[in-house]
């Protein structure tokens, strides 16, 4: 009997404070952004420690009903913004005004540095002048293989293709000062249209480093570099001549150039080849 007594007493207490307690306050608030002051639409408000969630509106407006008095943990989200948690103690109807930083979530500029690393996982070489003058007569194709690693394709007596890795044609990327090379990608009877006594030094880059001139450089980059003249009052020129023992052929490469103080040059150049006989 005594037990039924107490426990009657028990939840007699439990039910009056239940009653006493007043859990009719409405929470109003807005959600706003720190730098322009304009309301946030579609925020996410969480009331933690109660398991209530709601969202704000189109004004940045977002309201909860029937909380009871005491401390609330409200967690404040919104895409592109930091997450903000803040703690209210709540005894009456209040409203109130929560700023977030809002940034934009964009990409920089993004900048490719060469270092000592990059630089190893690439391959450059070079054919200077005074090897590019004994090809005189010759194709692209037939001066750059005296570099290691590349190789030709030919199809005809003049028709040279180079090839690195085996790999030719559109895998290959060609450029004469500055200037993209198309005419080898055509097919396997087309060779680059370069002349290279214009050229004062070919490259050929393998690995990483071609991507600096194009994205479709798979098996490596031919570079021609034309010789860069002294800003000066000048007048000079050249003769180089061949003569090939087997099908008694040769050929003259001539050129003159004048150079002014302005920075500017005219160049004039002649070639006269003897047919061959085959």
């Amino acid at each position: 009997m005594q037990k039924l007594i107490f426990l009657c007493a028990f939840l007699y207490c439990i039910i009056t404070n239940t009653a006493a307690q007043d859990c009719n306050i409405t929470f109003k608030g807005r959600i706003i952004d720190f730098h322009d002051k304009t309301p946030i639409l579609g925020a996410s408000i969480a009331v933690i420690n109660l398991n209530r969630y709601t969202t704000s509106n189109m004004d940045g407006v977002f309201e909860i009903n029937n909380l009871c008095k005491g401390k609330i943990i409200l967690e404040v989200k919104h895409i592109s913004c930091e997450t903000k948690q803040i703690t209210i103690d709540i005894d009456k109807k209040i409203s109130k005004d929560i700023y977030l930083e809002h940034h934009l979530e964009e990409l920089n500029e993004v900048i490719l540095k060469a270092s000592k690393k990059t630089e190893q996982s690439s391959v450059e070489q070079s054919i200077k002048k005074a090897v590019i003058e004994e090809f005189t007569d010759k194709s692209l194709g037939d001066a750059l293989k005296t570099i290691s690693g590349v190789s030709t394709l030919n199809t005809g007596n003049a028709i040279v293709k180079p090839m690195i890795h085996g790999l030719h044609s559109s895998r290959l990327l060609i450029i004469n000062n500055n200037v993209r090379m198309f005419d080898q990608e055509w097919g396997d009877e087309h060779a680059p249209n370069i002349d290279i006594n214009a050229s004062d030094r070919i490259d050929v880059i393998k690995g990483a480093n071609t991507l600096k001139y194009g994205s479709d450089a798979i098996g490596g980059l031919i570079l021609l570099r034309p010789k860069r003249y002294t800003v000066k009052d000048s007048l000079f020129g050249s003769i180089l001549t061949s003569f090939n023992s087997n099908g008694l052929g040769g050929s003259l490469n001539s050129e003159i150039i004048k150079t002014y103080n302005s920075g500017y040059y005219t160049k004039s150049s002649n070639e006269l080849q003897k047919i061959r006989r085959l």
